[in-house]
């Protein structure tokens, strides 16, 4: 497992760019159990049935709401730049799924302030493209 602190809360959407430039991944958002209906951020919509995907965070009685899968794309990317302030607030974790697999690849949990990158490969390719990843869990997490 790598592990990128997120301090400024920005590096999350930079894994998410340079991951995606060497392969094609989904993202799902998913939100905090006690959500309103119809908080999902444009272009997520609410996933009107749940998908078994392996999730990243979970809750004793009830599954985060979540979104349907959504393709990483340049524009998508774009949207997030412009809500990174918001999804704080209201976002559970953003999950990368590869295509058509159901086990996460990366997540981002922002109120614990980390980024999961599964693939320990991805290490120099993260570093060269400036994202400063670790093997070991952070101290405080």
């Amino acid at each position: 497992m790598l592990y990128v602190e997120d301090t400024d809360g920005t590096q999350w959407l930079r894994v998410v760019e340079v991951m995606s430039e060497q392969t094609a991944y989904d993202m799902v958002l998913c939100l905090y159990p006690d959500s309103p209906p119809g908080a999902f951020l444009e272009p997520f919509a609410s996933s009107q049935s749940q998908e078994d995907l392996e999730r990243v965070t979970g809750y004793d009685e009830t599954e985060p709401p979540c979104s349907e899968r959504l393709r990483v794309t340049p524009e998508t990317v774009g949207v997030l730049w412009l809500h990174l302030g918001d999804f704080e607030d209201w976002g559970d974790s953003l999950i990368l799924y590869p295509l058509r697999e159901r086990t996460w690849a990366a997540a981002f949990i922002p109120h614990e302030r980390i980024v999961l990158i599964r693939d320990v490969r991805l290490r120099d390719y993260l570093d060269a493209a400036g994202v400063k990843v670790s093997l070991e869990e952070p101290e405080a997490w």
